[in-house]
């Protein structure tokens, strides 16, 4: 299957992703301790390798972002970063996610050398209908929140399909195809997790330049150190989808 807009799209979240980057750098320290800028140069690595330097991988602490939140999907995304640029060895200090929340254990999936199905045996499922990656039980947790996993969750689902696992990429499609027809992607809160996922498969890129669009005008309104969370992710998001592109994406 002929995909014309797959190199498009990934030069498009690659520009984006530069100039998330460029706006947030003069405000982030990677030095700080506990700070998600320690992923800055791992990204920039990943848009353009000759930028010098070596990659730093997360050790277990947690990481913050520009407005102090810490939240578990950050130390993977910076893990995920950091091995692509080729600080694998350092991955060493992150513990196996076992029993933590969806997005970590698909985040994780993509970093450390363990079996998908140990980690994520909600996959073995098979779906193909549209289907969540993981139920919404009215009362357990805001709406929002389960969003919010979930499409962390596809970013890191996206990873492992493009780096280890590609015969999961018709769950990957169920899941995106779900959240086509049932979120909004501006309850994501500006972060666009799983944007390579949603501009991989044709029928969702409407979600994608949602996402995408969200993404910039809310660093362009909160500032640029609001830029860093967003940058780090696209980054991600451009080097998964060029993996992507070197198979077709399934039919609708």
């Amino acid at each position: 299957m002929n995909a014309p807009h797959l190199p498009r799209y990934q030069r498009l979240i690659a520009h984006l992703a530069g100039q998330a980057l460029d706006l947030a750098e003069p405000h982030a320290d990677p030095a700080e301790p506990g700070s998600l800028a320690i992923a800055l140069l791992a990204a920039r690595r990943l848009l353009n390798p000759d930028v010098p330097g070596k990659a730093r991988a997360p050790s277990a602490e947690p990481l913050r972002d520009s407005h102090g939140h810490t939240r578990p999907a950050y130390r993977w995304l910076a893990a995920h970063l950091a091995r692509q640029a080729g600080a694998t060895p350092a991955l060493d200090t992150l513990d196996t996610p076992h029993d933590d929340a969806i997005e970590v254990r698909c985040l994780a999936a993509a970093c450390i050398d363990a079996p998908a199905a140990d980690l994520i045996p909600e996959l073995e499922d098979h779906a193909t209908a549209p289907t969540p990656l993981h139920p919404y039980v009215d009362g357990d947790e805001l709406i929002d929140v389960w969003w919010y996993r979930e499409l962390a969750a596809i970013h890191g689902l996206a990873n492992l399909v493009a780096h280890a696992a590609p015969h999961k990429q018709d769950r990957l499609r169920s899941a995106v195809l779900y959240h086509l027809d049932n979120t909004q992607p501006d309850h994501t809160t500006a972060q666009p997790w799983g944007v390579a996922a949603f501009a991989f498969f044709p029928e969702a890129i409407p979600f994608a330049d949602q996402q995408l669009h969200d993404a910039q005008a809310n660093w362009t309104a909160s500032g640029p150190a609001a830029a860093l969370l967003p940058g780090l992710i696209l980054a991600d998001a451009a080097h998964t989808l060029a993996r992507l592109t070197q198979r077709d994406p399934l039919p609708a």
